[in-house]
């Protein structure tokens, strides 16, 4: 599962932008976030999902971004060896 809108407020909730997922996925392999201009805003590799501690605080080079629309990229890694790929959006918000 990979959430359509967060608000990284510093109100404890909502706060990162980041997958969770069941116990067939093994790893992510990559997580990426990218700007309606497609620079890559956030990205991380190689960590195991559902870690409220790892993933994107909606800023870019330490500065918070405005709030908007911005796409998703994730490579998964199920136990079976399989790897898929999903891209989506999500939704900024403050």
């Amino acid at each position: 599962y990979v959430p359509n809108v967060f608000s990284p407020d510093a109100n404890g909730v909502n706060d990162i932008f980041s997958v969770f997922a069941g116990p067939e996925v093994a790893e992510i392999l990559a997580f990426k976030v990218y700007d309606k201009w497609g620079n890559e805003v956030y990205k991380l590799n190689n960590f195991q999902p559902n870690d409220f501690n790892l993933g994107w605080d909606g800023n870019y080079r330490g500065k918070a971004l405005d709030p908007g629309v911005f796409v998703w990229y994730v490579e998964v890694l199920f136990i079976d060896d399989v790897v898929e790929v999903y891209s989506d959006n999500v939704t900024l918000i403050k």
